[in-house]
Formats: structure tokens, C-alpha cells, sequence
């Protein structure tokens, strides 16, 4: 897909429902063999784009145990089904992967080269999401061409390895203030049980990982992810 422009990710004011940003890896289910973390993996994402995730994040790391090769190929199943269901697909990290795959987009982190050293590799048909957790570092990732910033950890959260301390609403409501036609998406420890708080944050997006990967009804969180909660 050619690269949008902000209003396209940006949530409109007469929305109801907020996007879904859903991340995944085989790394979420531990307990299981290789080839049933794979198939776990694919029939999970496939009824969250069934049932009206708007971004998926290939997202296989901080434990996996697949092969470069393995991994891959999985990227490819997962691509091919987001492309089914209308979902726009990103790769986490990996340059050399989000290109070979022609993925909508791509994610960094803070840790990995600067937004617009990847920017220049990757072009300006790919959309670029950068994790931003300070207003200098939203600012950063704006003048060096990224498409959105992912800002959190809201709440603490288990999904990650090595993650930030929670920042919080307040601060939250800071980095959306940098450039208000910017899209700022929500991440880290959002669950049903808090989901509302985010929600009157007003995110562009709620990013998830366990509340949909562990749910038995992934129809239903994902519905009550999306649509305003009362606290």
C-alpha cells in the first residue's frame, strides 16, 4: 500500500469504535511444541481479522524458538491473511524482512537505528511506526518521517521483556499535545478491566498482545476493546 498520510491513521472525532493495533509472536504461547505454537499463532490472528482488527504486528522474538526460515515463512501465512481480510501488516524490527515481504509497514523501537536512516531504506511506500515514550522522542520520530508513534507502557505490563515503567495517562495526554494531527497510539498492559481509562484518552489506535492472544472469546474482546466501556 503507498504510504498514508496522518488523517488516514488518525481516528476521526464522529468514530465510534477505536482501532485495534494487535501484536503477536509464537513467543505468546510457551507451553506449547513448536508446530502447535504455529498453529495457535495462525488460527488466532486469523479470527482477530475475522472479527475487525485494523493493524497486525508480526511480532516473533524475546523467546521464540523458530528458525530464521521458519519465522519467514510464518510472516508470509501471516501476511497473506491480513491481506484477505483488509488488515494492514507490519513487521517489528526486521528492515531486511519488511522489505522482502513488501509489508505495509514497519515498527522500531528506540533501540534500533534511527527512524530516518530506515525511513531512507525502506522509502516512502512503507509505513514507518516508532515507539516513543518522551515528548522529545514523539518529536524525533515526526521530523524524521515516521507515519506514528506507539507510546507507552500506559500500564505496567508482562508481555514484553525489558519493558519501561508505566507512563501513564497524564503523560500520555502530553505526547498527543506535540502535534495534535499526529497519530498517537496506545500500548502497554491494556485489558478489559482498564481499557476505559484509555479509551477517554482518546488514542488513535489500542494496541493489545495477551488480551486477545489468551482470550476465549477473542470476538467479544475484541468489541468491547473498541467500543467505549464506562468506568
Amino acid at each position: 500500500m503507498n504510504r498514508c498520510q496522518w488523517s488516514t491513521l488518525k481516528k476521526a472525532p464522529q468514530q465510534d469504535a477505536f482501532p485495534i493495533y494487535f501484536i503477536l509472536g509464537t513467543q505468546q504461547f510457551p507451553q506449547l511444541e513448536k508446530a502447535a505454537q504455529i498453529e495457535n499463532f495462525l488460527a488466532v490472528l486469523t479470527e482477530a481479522c475475522q472479527h475487525g482488527i485494523r493493524y497486525f504486528q508480526f511480532r516473533d522474538k524475546d523467546g521464540s524458538i523458530l528458525t530464521d526460515t521458519e519465522r519467514l515463512d510464518l510472516a508470509q501465512k501471516a501476511q497473506a491473511i491480513c491481506q484477505q481480510y483488509n488488515v494492514i501488516f507490519f513487521i517489528n524490527d526486521d528492515v531486511e524482512m519488511a522489505i522482502q515481504l513488501q509489508a505495509d509497514g514497519l515498527h522500531i523501537g528506540q533501540t534500533d537505528p534511527q527512524a530516518q536512516k530506515v525511513r531512507d531504506l525502506i522509502g516512502d511506500n512503507m509505513l514507518l511506526g516508532v515507539s516513543a515514550h518522551t515528548v522529545e522522542q514523539v518529536q524525533q520520530a515526526i521530523e524524521d518521517g515516521a507515519d506514528y508513534v506507539g507510546c507507552g507502557p500506559i500500564f505496567t505490563t508482562q508481555s514484553k521483556v525489558n519493558v519501561r515503567p508505566a507512563i501513564g495517562p497524564e503523560l500520555f495526554s502530553q505526547l498527543q499535545a506535540v502535534n495534535p494531527d499526529f497519530p498517537v497510539f496506545a500500548i502497554g498492559g491494556i485489558h478489559l478491566d482498564n481499557v476505559a481509562q484509555v479509551q477517554q484518552m482518546n488514542p488513535d489506535a489500542i494496541c493489545v498482545i495477551s488480551e486477545i492472544s489468551a482470550s476465549d472469546d477473542i470476538e467479544l474482546a475484541i468489541q468491547q476493546l473498541s467500543h467505549s466501556q464506562t468506568i
